[in-house]
């Protein structure tokens, strides 16, 4: 099996290092192997000629938003299983992607898998302030807003070409679309739950600040609602800042 990881990255500075690194230092077990695909766009940074020294491909595109990263990546994968891992996240530990090839494997292999993220400080990766997890999660949940953290998915590209691309008329809520098309799709896809960390996010992205969340990321969720038929409602997205509490194991972030 082989896994194709890729990083968007845009002036990530020594972060960027950090996250190669994870990649590099995964145990893989016989007959698994990484393809790293880092997107680059527009840094000029020693830390993108690094990944290029340890045999990840760097792929140069112009700075039009991270989810056009993504799908410049995805178009040039060649593994069986598509990941993400942000420029500035790093794999959560040396098994993670053992961890990932394990989970494809076996009769009713699925067809992705979502598990649990960490989140730590940007100053201080080593020190761990929030643990998100999908343990629990149900499709149903994507009606109220509520998603698997998105670093956690791992997808069989065979599915990601069926279902598409990430759309880039959305600034935070992309992750959210995906999810959206991989629950419902039809005929429906086998999925797994994988309790554990496999990404470890630093505060700060795209979709961490209150105030943006309350606004742009309720707007494109009830869009994304919309756009696929079915049921949506501001005030119910909205509300799920404050379920929040009561779910410690899902979040309002996407």
């Amino acid at each position: 099996m082989k896994i194709s990881i890729i990083t968007a990255t845009m002036n990530d500075g020594d972060a960027l290092r950090r996250a190669v690194d994870s990649v590099c230092g995964q145990l893989l077990p016989p007959g698994v192997e990484v393809e790293h695909i880092v997107v680059n766009g527009g840094s000029r940074s020693a830390s993108v000629d690094y990944a290029a020294s340890t045999g990840a491909r760097v792929i140069e595109t112009e700075p039009k938003g991270v989810y056009n990263a993504v799908n410049a990546g995805i178009a040039v994968a060649t593994g069986d299983v598509i990941g993400l891992v942000h420029g500035s996240d790093f794999l959560a530990d040396s098994n993670v992607l053992a961890r990932v090839a394990a989970s494809f494997e076996g009769y009713d292999a699925p067809d992705f898998i979502f598990g649990d993220v960490n989140y730590c400080n940007t100053d201080r990766p080593d020190r761990i302030v929030r643990y998100y997890s999908a343990e629990g999660f149900t499709p149903s949940l994507l009606l109220k807003g509520f998603a698997p953290p998105h670093p956690s998915l791992f997808i069989r590209r065979s599915v990601m070409t069926r279902i598409g691309p990430y759309r880039e008329d959305m600034i935070i809520a992309g992750d959210f679309d995906i999810y959206v098309r991989l629950f419902y799709s039809e005929p429906p896809l086998r999925y797994r739950y994988v309790e554990g960390p496999t990404v470890t996010m630093c505060t700060g992205g795209l979709s961490s600040g209150f105030l943006t969340r309350i606004g742009l990321s309720t707007t494109e969720i009830c869009k994304v609602l919309r756009d696929h038929g079915l049921p949506h409602s501001r005030l119910r997205i909205l509300s799920r800042f404050f379920l929040r509490g009561k779910r410690k194991s899902l979040s309002a972030d996407d």
